[in-house]
This record gives structure tokens, sequence and C-alpha cells, in this order.
């Protein structure tokens, strides 16, 4: 009776054993392929940043209303000084004098700016420091967000060619400025992960911060409502 039982609860172990295999190597695949990709984008974009700072001509810093970026030494004036310029500086205007400044601080959203006045209080950072690792951590996870939702419809292959093409087309250096393309990627990629898979109170929060990120944030709203009539159909009546 007991060889009987021992016998019967190996194939159940091992059938356990290989799920658990099978979901960790897809969890490895899920993460290795943004985390590489995100990995090669910033030694691209950092260096490049780093060589033209050093070997060519610098521009002059772009002032937002009368404010003009300090000048930046060491580290900071190689790896976050080229990626802080024009709409940065704006940013880092609102988050240190806020929107009172001037009327054209309400052409930008406020989540950004907002996310880089309390990361700079908590970590005694300054604002553009605090830019340009708020927006790579974004991207980060904005990739790795991207690829599962890719992998729903289209599978690993071209999940994978999609996270590598957006970590290294052209503009992608844009990911890693002080700009909020990156958080804006982040928010909108997740919004539709959540609604992809039917987690629609997570979906509309990511959506409304997407809203409160940029002033096209509101056409989330397209996708999430094609997403909730493909699942719950249209009946207006």
């Amino acid at each position: 009776m007991t060889t009987d039982r021992t016998e019967s609860a190996r194939p159940a172990r091992t059938v356990s054993r290989r799920r658990l295999t099978a979901g960790s190597g897809a969890l490895t695949t899920t993460l290795r392929v943004p985390v590489l990709a995100f990995l090669v984008h910033v030694v691209v974009v950092f260096g490049a940043a780093a060589a033209g700072v050093a070997w060519a001509a610098s521009m002059p810093p772009v002032p937002a209303v009368g404010y003009e970026a300090r000048p930046m030494t060491g580290l900071g004036a190689l790896l976050v000084q080229p990626l802080r310029n024009w709409d940065g500086v704006w940013y880092a205007v609102i988050a240190e004098h806020g929107y009172e400044v001037h009327p054209a601080t309400t052409a930008f959203w406020p989540l950004y700016p907002f996310l880089l006045r309390y990361g700079s209080r908590l970590t005694d950072w300054t604002v553009p420091v605090v830019g340009v690792v708020l927006s790579n951590m974004a991207f980060l996870l904005a990739l790795i967000v991207l690829h599962p939702l890719v992998r729903i419809d289209y599978g690993d292959a071209v999940a994978g060619r999609t996270t590598w093409l957006v970590a290294l087309f052209p503009t992608a250096f844009f990911f890693s400025a002080t700009y909020t393309e990156a958080l804006f990627l982040l928010l909108t990629v997740t919004a539709i992960y959540f609604g992809r898979t039917d987690r629609w109170g997570l979906a509309g929060l990511t959506g409304l911060l997407a809203g409160a990120t940029r002033n096209t944030g509101f056409l989330v709203l397209l996708p999430l409502g094609l997403l909730l009539i493909r699942r719950y159909g249209w009946s207006p009546g």
C-alpha cells in the first residue's frame, strides 16, 4: 500500500518540477531580453554622450524663462549634462520653482516634475541626476512589461525583436534623457498590459497616470476601450 502511494506520488512530483522549470525558464527569458537590451542601450547612449562632451564642440545651455542649468563637473558633466537640456531644463524649473514662474510652464504635464521634485528631496540629489536615473529606471521597467505584452499574441521571437528595436532605434536616447518619454512609455504599455490580462482597475490607474504625464495620455483610452469591447462585447442599449 505504501509502495503504491510512493510510486503514484513520483509522477506528480515530476510534473510539478517540470512546470516549475518551465515557469522559471519563461521568467528568465522575460527578464533576460529586456535587461540585456537596456544595458546595451545604456552603453550606447551614455558612451555617445560622454564622447560628445569630451571630443565634440559643446552647445551652450538653453535657458527656460530666464533660468539656466548650472554647469556640472566630473561624471555628471559627461553622463548627465548632455541629457538634461531643452525640455529637461523646463522640467527642472517646474520641479524647483513650480508652475508660477511663467505661463509657458503649463505646456508640461505635472507627474514627471512632481517625481523630480520629491525624488530630489528624498535622495538629496540634484534634479537633473534624479531625472536621468528616473528616466532610465522607467525605461527598464517599460521594456520588462513590453516583452510579455507582445509575447501574448506574437510569441517570444517577435517579443524579443520588438524589445531590441525599441531599445536601440535611432532616437531612443530620449528614453534616457530628462524627458517624459520613458515614464510615458512605461505607463501606457503597463495600462495596455493590465487591460490585456483583465486587470481593469490597474489598467485605469496607470492610464490615469499616463494622462498626468503627457497631454496625449488620454489616447490610451482607445486601445483600452477596444480591449473592453472585445472582452465584453458592445451593447449600448
